[in-house]
Protein backbone atom coordinates (compact mmCIF):
# COMPACT_ATOMS: atom_id res chain seq x y z
CA UNK A 1 0.00 0.00 0.00
CA UNK A 2 1.61 3.30 -0.93
CA UNK A 3 1.76 5.59 1.53
CA UNK A 4 1.94 8.66 -1.21
CA UNK A 5 -1.26 11.37 -0.73
CA UNK A 6 -2.74 11.51 -4.05
CA UNK A 7 -4.55 14.39 -5.56
CA UNK A 8 -7.57 11.69 -6.95
CA UNK A 9 -7.95 10.38 -3.90
CA UNK A 10 -8.82 13.26 -2.23
CA UNK A 11 -12.28 13.41 -4.55
CA UNK A 12 -13.15 9.82 -3.83
CA UNK A 13 -16.27 9.69 -2.23
CA UNK A 14 -16.16 5.97 -1.25
CA UNK A 15 -12.53 6.21 1.23
CA UNK A 16 -12.78 3.44 4.10
CA UNK A 17 -13.22 5.50 7.56
CA UNK A 18 -9.02 4.47 8.33
CA UNK A 19 -8.10 6.37 4.94
CA UNK A 20 -9.57 9.02 5.78
CA UNK A 21 -7.94 9.25 9.20
CA UNK A 22 -4.62 8.62 7.66
CA UNK A 23 -4.91 11.08 4.79
CA UNK A 24 -6.40 13.62 7.95
CA UNK A 25 -2.70 12.77 9.56
CA UNK A 26 -0.65 13.56 6.14
CA UNK A 27 -2.61 16.77 5.76
CA UNK A 28 -1.86 17.91 9.28
CA UNK A 29 1.79 16.42 9.46
CA UNK A 30 2.30 18.37 6.49
CA UNK A 31 0.96 21.81 7.60
CA UNK A 32 3.18 21.36 10.59
CA UNK A 33 6.29 20.80 8.88
CA UNK A 34 5.31 23.87 6.78
CA UNK A 35 4.69 25.93 9.79
CA UNK A 36 7.91 24.97 11.47
CA UNK A 37 9.98 25.71 8.23
CA UNK A 38 8.46 29.15 7.95
CA UNK A 39 9.39 29.61 11.89
CA UNK A 40 12.49 28.48 11.22
CA UNK A 41 12.60 31.24 7.84
CA UNK A 42 11.01 33.85 8.60
CA UNK A 43 10.54 36.48 5.42
CA UNK A 44 12.59 39.59 5.24
CA UNK A 45 9.77 42.94 6.17
CA UNK A 46 10.04 43.45 2.64
CA UNK A 47 8.10 40.30 1.18
CA UNK A 48 5.83 40.74 4.40
CA UNK A 49 2.20 41.63 3.45
CA UNK A 50 1.08 45.13 4.76
CA UNK A 51 -1.07 44.03 7.59
CA UNK A 52 1.02 41.59 8.80
CA UNK A 53 3.83 44.12 8.86
CA UNK A 54 1.60 46.53 11.27
CA UNK A 55 0.17 44.19 13.93
CA UNK A 56 -2.77 42.22 14.66
CA UNK A 57 -6.12 43.22 13.75
CA UNK A 58 -9.65 42.08 14.87
CA UNK A 59 -12.85 42.09 12.60
CA UNK A 60 -15.87 44.41 13.59
CA UNK A 61 -19.15 44.91 12.30
CA UNK A 62 -19.01 48.37 12.12
CA UNK A 63 -15.35 48.75 10.49
CA UNK A 64 -13.83 46.45 8.32
CA UNK A 65 -10.82 46.22 9.88
CA UNK A 66 -10.14 47.83 13.28
CA UNK A 67 -6.72 47.61 14.84
CA UNK A 68 -6.68 46.00 18.03
CA UNK A 69 -4.03 47.52 21.17
CA UNK A 70 -2.48 44.87 21.95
Amino acid sequence: MSSVLLESDLFMTRLTVQDRRRQKRIAIEILRQHHRWEMANPRPPEELPEWEAIGPFRKSKRHLIERTDD
